[in-house]
């Protein structure tokens, strides 16, 4: 579409919806900013789960923005790199997140600066053209998981009724991100982590 990419122009060249390396985009990610403040202003602070649905042509229609949200309601940032390969801007999305610090987050007023876990259910035709996303998501849950990794293996209860087993899982989960982000957050502060006990 020549209108809303100038840059397919002259004609027969450059003719494509998106390029799923560049999905979520610099400007989609602070559209799901927005987007996570409008929905968590609907809803009340003891919030821990939202379900989102993701289609795929709605991501090529949004750049990513309902990813973006889910990210940010993880408390989690995309990873953008400069690649010629990825297109006419040049910004490639990495399938690793960067962790941002609870005292980050923004959140309505009154609200808790929380990891809040989110439900996702993908359509076939977005598990099929957006895997990369996929990824990156899972990677997210993942992270979030680890910002309280510490805080799941040091609670006795677990130990005594699991003995081992929790950090045998919890390890499973943490060699596919290098143990990246592993910190000691409260559960009542990261849903991710205390829905995953």
């Amino acid at each position: 579409d020549p209108i809303s990419n100038p840059n397919v122009l002259p004609t027969g060249t450059n003719f494509y919806n998106d390029q799923s390396q560049e999905t979520p985009t610099k400007d989609a990610y602070e559209y799901g900013k927005t987007l996570v403040l409008e929905l968590l202003e609907e809803l009340t602070d003891n919030t821990e789960k939202i379900a989102v649905g993701l289609w795929s042509v709605e991501t090529a229609r949004d750049d990513g923005a309902l990813i973006s949200m889910i990210l940010y309601l993880l408390g989690m940032e995309p990873i953008w790199t400069d690649s010629p390969s990825a297109g006419t801007d040049g910004s490639k999305v990495s399938e690793m997140v960067k962790y941002v610090e609870l005292e980050d987050l923004v959140r309505p007023d009154g609200w808790e600066n929380k990891r809040i876990d989110v439900v996702i259910i993908v359509s076939g035709l977005f598990r099929d053209i957006y895997s990369r996303q996929l990824q990156l998501l899972d990677n997210a849950f993942r992270v979030a998981l680890a910002r309280s990794y510490y805080t799941i293996l040091d609670d006795e209860t677990l130990k005594s009724t699991y003995g081992d087993q929790v950090q045998t899982a919890l390890d499973a989960i943490m060699e596919g991100i290098g143990y990246y982000g592993v910190e000691s957050e409260s559960l009542d502060d990261n849903y991710v982590a205390q829905h995953w006990i």
